[in-house]
């Protein structure tokens, strides 16, 4: 029995839905808020749109649904659905970036990938944002969702805003919590059918 029930969850667990397939994390640390984008995105949903640019080292416009790690040209695409906001913030510059030119555009449904990008490939990128707080920023604490796609081409770009990097959720966790309630429940059922 402790067979099938394995089976069974690692099968609702495989079959769950793509959870931030690219992600963008805002935390607070050291004094500054740190933007972390980390995933990949399956374009194949998406239309492409042009050029575009990230032109400073790092930007955040919490009003318009904006953010920005890496500095530069990129390429945009649309077709997202999701919230056109995260909070009432106007337009901030970063102090300093790493990696790739990576933007989620929320008003317009769009992403900003790197010039030349491969579908499916890994993105990762930083921007620091100095002496502020997600307050100071305009950003509102939560997680913010944009879809695109389905079936296959079924593709996710999320935003975590948290005050601090401890707060941020993970998929991870997530799922041994469901299997250490799954087990649990199932231990209970063995106690009582025993008992009786």
């Amino acid at each position: 029995m402790l067979k099938k029930f394995l089976v069974a969850v690692v099968s609702c667990l495989a079959l769950s839905p793509a959870f931030a397939v690219l992600t963008f994390t805002l935390t607070e640390a050291g004094g500054n808020v740190v933007l972390t984008a980390s995933g990949n995105v399956n374009t194949s949903a998406l239309t492409p749109f042009g050029p575009g640019t990230c032109t400073m080292p790092g930007l955040i416009l919490p009003s318009t649904g904006g953010l920005c790690s890496g500095a530069g040209i990129g390429f945009s695409y649309l077709g997202m659905t999701g919230p056109m906001s995260f909070g009432p913030g106007a337009q901030t510059g970063g102090v300093s970036t790493s990696g790739d030119t990576v933007a989620v555009i929320g008003v317009a449904g769009g992403v900003l990938l790197p010039v030349g990008y491969t579908s499916g490939s890994a993105l990762s990128g930083t921007a620091t944002f100095a002496g502020a707080t997600l307050t100071s920023l305009g950003v509102t604490p939560g997680i913010y969702t944009w879809t695109f796609g389905s079936g296959a081409s079924a593709d996710s770009v999320v935003v975590v805003a948290a005050a601090a990097a401890s707060n941020v959720p993970t998929l991870g966790e997530g799922a041994l919590v469901l299997l250490a309630g799954l087990l649990g429940w199932m231990s209970l059922g063995a106690l009582r059918r025993r008992a009786g």
